[in-house]
This record gives structure tokens, sequence and C-alpha cells, in this order.
């Protein structure tokens, strides 16, 4: 079994889940006339023009020296050597003779048709003969339909790779066409691969050369959620969006399998991404967020009438500490901006401040919230509000003139659990009723000092509901946001644009489908706006790409800044096709929309215009 394993490790891409898989592969050598890869300085460039012009300065170096200004009288600055050396490779890369013969090569490249549908995949390389080989191959869990097997990526790695392969393919090759290779080529330039180049095939005489081999080409899947994955294209570290049509539709059964997978380690994994109550406004605060997803998790254990006794102990350990941390942070973030001063550390004044701004305090002995050291701590971060007078401690003593005291309750257990020696009887003593208590203290602090709604769990939006009525409602978006008249003027290609793009964003659970959301509303509004200025802009092109039509638009200086700012932003965004998760993961939901507003006023702008 021949293994290519060219990628490298994503190890930047945040991920629920990531499997090693082999698609098998039928490679077809193709030899292609392209124009010959010439990489010339300005220097050489410029002599091979002269040369050209008059073939006789390729005899006469002195002459062409001195053209160019390298030939000197004195020994130390003649630099007609140099020109003798260019001359010399231009001749030994035939570049010298001006002939449509010397200007193209054939060069061999290799096909990849996999051999689940028998598409030829969009992605083509020169002779690849770095292979890698099986090692060992078994059966995937209790699953005959599927087979793991094991190889190292490179000769001299002494890891090996588990990679999984589905067993049901065609063993029968079908040699593509001439058009299906034109197809391919056409397919491969545009998506720009990185470290890939264009072919810039010189002519039609196309075709495969002998019967292909059977390679297996390893890529990764990766589910950054439970409802949405990508699947490298096994070369360049990008994705690739056949690849995953294919797992897609032709093994759902192995996906379904992946997907419980990773619902059991949801129950291992810390960092699994529980729903919290919070709005989306919360994110602002990633290590407040980070905390409350530890509560959500924590919580959920204890209320598991299945969880263990040594399960219910270490949750309680674990939620007691978090919901000090979380409120210490908290109280960072409204700090955070605060400069610190001696005062700091005066206890009588900030007990004076706390009962100015509505607190009851232990008139008999200071609590411990008062007890400010040089550290960065929760008194520290409270004593800057009290100092400065933050407006959201008034609000928050009006709600819970007791808080000092529950904060005081958590400081003592949070400190008896860090010491070992009584960590066993402090989790005897704690309550889970007065522990689910100080939690909703807690989280209606967090809304008070960040200003951050909470929501029901139970309320939050399903993953997609892809009924008419979303659809209806999209539509009906459209109308109002354009106009009947302006909306009705638009070509159907458009309007089917505009639905989609606010079919995703309104009826599909953001978080849950941020991959597949965010290329489709960038490649939607692309789309729209390229095909909008070349039926709405005069003497444009007409098969102008949206980076063509800007660079035109920029030298006429016919639209204003802004909207030139508007469609290279959505240029750039879009870039060469679908996205890679590293760049999807950087577009925030808020911003997506606000890109949104933006193209819609900009095309609706545009129509009334015209």
């Amino acid at each position: 079994m021949k293994i290519i394993s060219k990628e490298s490790h994503h190890s930047n891409i945040e991920h629920i889940l990531k499997k090693d898989l082999l698609i098998p592969c039928f490679v077809y050598k193709v030899p292609i006339e392209v124009s010959k890869n010439r990489t010339l300085n300005f220097i050489e460039e410029t002599i091979l023009k002269l040369i050209q012009i008059d073939e006789s300065l390729k005899q006469d170096i002195q002459r062409l020296s001195k053209m160019i200004g390298f030939c000197s009288e004195k020994k130390d600055e003649d630099k007609t050597k140099i020109v003798k050396l260019i001359v010399s490779k231009l001749k030994d890369l035939r570049l010298d003779k001006n002939t449509e013969e010397e200007k193209s090569e054939v060069i061999v490249y290799q096909f990849y048709q996999e051999a689940y549908t028998n598409e030829l995949l969009p992605i083509i390389t020169q002779e690849i003969n770095d292979f890698t080989f099986e090692d060992k191959s078994y059966k995937y869990e209790d699953y005959n339909e599927y087979t793991i097997v094991e190889f190292k990526q490179s000769i001299g790695s002494k890891k090996y790779t588990k990679a999984i392969l589905a067993n049901e393919y065609n063993k029968k090759f079908y040699k593509p066409t001439k058009a299906d290779i034109i197809k391919t080529i056409f397919e491969h330039n545009q998506q720009k691969y990185k470290e890939s180049h264009t072919i810039d095939y010189k002519d039609f005489k196309i075709d495969t050369v002998g019967d292909p081999e059977l390679i297996y080409v390893h890529v990764k899947l990766y589910m950054p959620n439970i409802q949405s994955f990508v699947v490298t294209n096994g070369f360049t570290n990008d994705f690739s969006p056949l690849l995953r049509k294919i797992f897609e539709n032709q093994h759902s059964e192995l996906l379904n399998i992946f997907k419980n997978e990773t619902r059991v380690d949801a129950q291992k994994n810390q960092n699994w991404d529980i729903d919290i109550p919070f709005e989306n406004s919360i994110d602002k605060y990633q290590n407040v967020k980070v905390l409350i997803q530890r509560i959500e998790k924590q919580s959920l254990i204890l209320k598991d009438s299945y969880s263990s006794k040594d399960e219910i102990k270490k949750a309680k350990d674990i939620l007691t500490q978090s919901l000090y941390d979380v409120i210490e942070k908290t109280f960072e973030y409204l700090s955070q901006d605060l400069t610190d001063t001696q005062d700091l550390k005066n206890k009588k004044l900030l007990n004076s401040l706390a009962q100015d701004f509505g607190f009851e305090v232990d008139n008999k002995r200071d609590l411990p919230i008062f007890k400010v050291h040089n550290n960065d701590n929760l008194q520290k971060y409270f004593a800057k509000s009290l100092f400065y007078k933050k407006d959201e401690l008034y609000d928050l003593a009006i709600k819970y003139p007791k808080i000092l005291f529950t904060l005081k309750v958590l400081f003592d257990l949070r400190n008896s659990l860090k010491h070992s020696g009584q960590r066993e009887e402090t989790l005897l003593k704690i309550q889970m009723e007065k522990l689910f208590e100080y939690k909703e203290i807690i989280y209606n602090s967090i809304s008070i000092i960040l200003k951050v709604k909470q929501k029901n769990i139970e309320d939050r939006d399903v993953f997609v509901d892809d009924s008419d009525s979303h659809f209806t409602n999209a539509y009906l978006d459209l109308e109002n946001e354009f106009g009947v008249d302006v909306f009705s003027q638009f070509p159907q290609e458009i309007k089917d644009n505009l639905l989609s793009i606010n079919f995703a964003l309104n009826s599909m659970d953001f978080k849950q489908n941020q991959v597949v959301i965010i290329n489709e509303v960038l490649t939607k509004l692309y789309s729209s706006i390229e095909l909008l200025l070349r039926t709405k802009i005069s003497a444009l092109p007409e098969k102008s790409s949206l980076g063509h039509i800007y660079n035109i638009l920029v030298d006429r200086k016919s639209l204003s800044k802004d909207d030139l700012e508007l469609i290279h932003r959505v240029k750039e965004l879009r870039g060469h096709g679908s996205l890679n998760l590293e760049e999807v993961l950087e577009i925030k939901e808020k911003n997506l929309k606000e890109l949104k507003n933006s193209c819609f006023l900009f095309i609706k702008k545009l129509y009334e215009e015209v």
C-alpha cells in the first residue's frame, strides 16, 4: 500500500475531534506543455531583451556590457565578466532563442481521482516519488467496513500514524476525458492553494499516459463542534470542499461514529464547549466565559443522578473554587483601567466607601474583602472599584446588600479546599443547595457588573430548522431591507444570493455552523457585488472578477472612498474560495452581520442611483 503523506500539522486549529483518514486515489500521469518557468532578475531580463532585439550581441559581450553601463576602463569597476556569465546562463536555459518552441516545456503532472465517486480532485501536483508504506492494518473497533492503517509519515519518524480507511470503494478506475482534465486544471488554478502554482498550459493536446496507479492520500478530518467538520486536501494544509461533500454523502455512518465519540469524550473533556446561560456579549470577557463553562459542567455532574461519589466530590471542589475565581475575574475587568494607590490599603476608608454604596459590613471586624496587599486579586480589584466609585457597585448593592458576606464564605471555602489537610472535611460541610444559591448570586452579579444579560439554556436557538417558514422570513426581511420596488429589480441570481445570506445569518445557529455560515455569506456577498457591478457599471469587461473590477473602479474614481474600501474588504475576506478554519475562527458573528448590512446598503444605493 503506497501512501502519500505531505501535510504538516494543524496544531493551531480549535477542534473537539481530529481523525487521520486515507483516501484511495487513482493517480494519472498527464504530460502538459506549459510556458517555461523563467526566474530572471531585472538585469538578466534586460540582457535577454537586448539579445532578442540584436542577436549579434551574444557574440559581442563588450558592446553589450557598454550598453547597460557595466563596462569601464578601470579594472576594479568593470563588470563585463558578470554580463558574460549572464549570457552563458541564458544559453544554458535556452532563453536566448526567440522561438515559440524554446518558450515552452513539457511537465508531467499527477491528477488524483478519488475512488469513492471517481471524481478528479481539484489539486494537481508534479510527480511525487516520496511515499510511505503501511506497517500494519486491522479492523476499526467492531466495524468491518473500516480499517485502521498504521504507517510512519516519513521514514525517519519514530511515531506511527493511525489512519482510518473506508473499505468500500471502486476498485476499477474510470479514465477521465480531456474535458475532465481541463476542468480540473481550471479548478486547480482558481483555488490558488498555498505552496502550489498555476498551470499555464499552451494547447489542448492533453491526455493521460498509461494506466493509473492506486495510491492512498493521507488527509485529516477536524470537527470544530459536533455539528460541523472539515477535511484537508492532503497536500497543502488547505481544506477540500469536495472531500467534505463526499464524506457527507458516502460515509455518513462513519461521521455518526465520530460524533458519538465526541459525545462520550465531551463528558470527560474539561474544555468541552458547554452552553452557558449568558448572551453572546459574554464573549468579550473570555476569562469569565471559560470559568462559567467550567461551572456549568460541574453543575451538570452534580445534578446527574448517575454521577459517582468521587465525581460529585470533585465537582463540588471545582465548582466552589470556580465561583470565587469567576467573580474575581469579573472585578478584574471592571477595574482594569484604574490606577493603584496606597489608599487602597486603608481598611477604614474602604469600609466607609462600601457603606456609602449601600453594602452591609461587619462592624465588629473587617471582612476579608478589605484586606488589600500588593497582590492582584479580588480584594484589590474590589477596592479600586470602590475608591474610583464605579457606578456598577450601586446597582450591585441594591440587588445584594449582603454580598460581601457571601464573598467571605466563598473566600473561606476556597482557602480550605486549597489546603489538602482540610479538603475532605470542607467538602462534607458544603451543602449542594447553598452552592447553587451562591451560583445564582454570582451569576446575577456578573450580569450587573459586566452588563451581560442572562438567558435560559432551554430557550437557546436550535441547530438549524430547514423549514419553509425560515425561508419565508428571510424573504420578508429582504423586502423590508430593500423595499419591494428595489428588490423586484434584482436579477434572480442576486435575489437567491441575498436570500441565502439572510437565511444563513438569521435561521442557523452561528456557534454550531460557523464554518458553513461564514463561507456562505462571504461567497454570496462577493458574487452579488461582482454581478451587480458588471450589470450596472458600463464598459466593464464581461467576465471580470471582483478583484479586476475593483482595480478598474480605483482608476476611474467613480465610487466613493467608503464604497471602494467596502469592495476591497469583501474581496480580501473571501480570498480565492472557501476560507480555511484558521481564517473562519477569526471572524465574529457581530462583524459578519455588520459587513452584511454595509453591503446591503451599498447594493441598495447603487440600484437607486442607477
